[in-house]
C-alpha cells in the first residue's frame, strides 16, 4: 500500500485548482477591465487597464503559490522516504 495517499491526492487537486484559477483570472480580468470600459463611457477606460494588469498579476501569484504548495506536499513525501531509506527501515 502505497503510503501519504491522501497527500498525493492533495497535491494534485491543489495543482489543478492552480491551472482553473490562473485561467479564470485572466479571463475574469479581461471581462471586469471591458465592463468598466464600457460602463465608464471611456472615462475609465485608464483605470479599466490598470485593473486588468493588476487582476492579471493577482492571478499569476496566486497561481505560484499554489503551485508551490502542490510542490511542497510532494517534497515532504520525498524528505519522509529518503529518511527512511537512510534509516534502513
Amino acid at each position: 500500500m502505497e503510503k501519504y495517499l491522501f497527500l498525493r491526492r492533495a497535491a494534485g487537486i491543489v495543482k489543478v485548482i492552480a491551472w482553473v484559477e490562473l485561467v479564470l483570472g485572466i479571463i475574469g480580468s479581461f471581462i471586469a477591465g471591458i465592463s468598466m470600459a464600457v460602463t465608464a463611457n471611456g472615462v475609465g477606460a485608464g483605470f479599466a487597464i490598470v485593473a486588468i494588469i493588476i487582476g492579471i498579476l493577482y492571478s499569476v501569484v496566486a497561481w505560484v503559490f499554489l503551485l508551490a504548495a502542490s510542490e511542497i506536499f510532494h517534497l515532504l513525501i520525498d524528505v519522509e522516504e529518503n529518511t527512511r531509506k537512510t534509516a534502513g527501515g
